[in-house]
């Protein structure tokens, strides 16, 4: 590995791959059950078509890097280990070697600090998992210092299940409000189109565009079949937002450029979404 980063092993269902994520904002990899996934995971329905976004980040204050598994609003997230297999996870910042089981398929990750990857454990690190209640778990985590016994654990942060979008819109007794707006995202499609405010907590816990039930539904009707089901996430990152391409079949681009991530800037944007004619305008501020 040219620099720190990960190593991002995948082993099940009678396959191994594995692929390099560098600790920078433009690396990540989509993994899910789709052949146009960054690691695809095929024949096991506890996996999605597209499942985790995984990132690597730089270590805090010149430390080991850290490694961000962000579940794609599956409801079937991830299991950490052997633990109960009731209990799912939906995001986790990790230092440290680490193992996480998607259905029958395991993801095995190992950091490297240097253009050298560590050598690999014999055995896996005991986890010192710290969960942190429940803010929205899209936030970028605080500073995790490498605890003083890092060579011999690995310390996960954990991050609660984020609201639905119909959660983040509830007043409690049933009807819907319209959140303060921090952007607003417009859709068009032959002449068509239809706009939508976003709220700071949305962004946050990332919005998605897509054809499948859990993307938001008020850009249904706007959406064809060369638009994956699972498209585009917009996500606040740190202090700017930004929008990752989901491995999608017909790709995302910036005028006329396929892009995997987009950093979407204050002036706004406008990105082509599949092949289809569909447009997404980006305004910042609900301007």
């Amino acid at each position: 590995m040219a620099g720190p980063g990960y190593r991002l092993f995948h082993v099940g269902g009678g396959a191994r791959a594995w692929i390099d994520l560098g600790a920078r904002r433009d690396a990540f990899a989509i993994v899910g059950r789709h052949s146009c996934c960054d690691l695809a995971l095929d024949g096991d329905p506890e996996v999605a078509l597209r499942h985790l976004l995984v990132r690597a980040e730089p270590g805090t204050d010149g430390g080991p890097p850290m490694l961000r598994l962000l579940d794609l609003h599956t409801e079937l997230g991830f299991r950490l280990g052997a633990g109960d297999e009731r209990e799912r996870e939906s995001s986790a910042v990790v230092v440290g070697p680490v193992a996480v089981r998607l259905g029958r398929h395991a993801l095995i990750a190992f950091p490297s600090s240097s253009s050298q990857v560590a050598e690999v454990p014999a055995e896996l690190p005991p986890l010192m998992v710290e969960p942190t209640g429940a803010s929205p778990y899209r936030h970028k985590p605080p500073d995790v210092a490498p605890p003083a016994a890092a060579p011999r654990w690995t310390h996960v942060s954990l991050y609660g299940r984020s609201p639905s979008l119909h959660d983040l819109r509830s007043t409690g007794d049933g009807e819907l409000s319209d959140p303060p707006s921090s952007a607003r995202i417009a859709l068009e499609r032959h002449g068509g189109g239809q706009s939508l405010d976003i709220s700071d907590a949305e962004l946050d816990m990332g919005v998605l565009i897509g054809r499948a039930s859990k993307c938001d539904r008020r850009f249904a009707r706007l959406l064809d079949e060369k638009v994956s089901r699972t498209h585009l996430l917009i996500l606040r990152d740190g202090s700017e937002t930004a929008a990752y391409d989901l491995a999608s079949t017909n790709g995302t681009y910036l005028n006329g450029t396929r892009q995997k991530r987009f950093h979407l800037p204050d002036v706004g944007a406008t990105l082509a979404i599949g092949l289809g004619g569909v447009k997404l305008h980006w305004h910042p501020g609900g301007s």
